[in-house]
């Protein structure tokens, strides 16, 4: 069964300010968490959840993090950030 990936307002207009070429690598990501939210790919992406036990997951792309949460069939991105900033102030809303 696949998986349905959304994404939240806020993650959505972060997710379109990032470089051309990292959202490129978060598309083909987002393909690949479709299938399988919980695997990282080698070489493709690398997926696992979040120290702290928020409930969140980071998709890691170059200097770039993806932050989701898995809920049923649905992965729900929260956040795209640099990663130097990618969890200051972290809101799981």
């Amino acid at each position: 069964m696949l998986f349905s990936v959304r994404f939240t307002l806020s993650a959505a207009s972060e997710l379109m300010r990032l470089p051309g070429s990292v959202r490129r690598l978060f598309d083909v990501g987002f393909t690949e968490l479709e299938r399988s939210p919980f695997r990282s790919f080698s070489g493709i992406l690398d997926v696992h959840a979040l120290k702290g036990g928020r409930g969140l997951w980071t998709m890691r792309v170059r200097g770039y993090r993806g932050l989701h949460r898995v809920e049923g069939h649905e992965v729900m991105f929260v956040a795209f950030r640099p990663r130097p900033t990618a969890y200051r102030d972290l809101t799981t809303g």
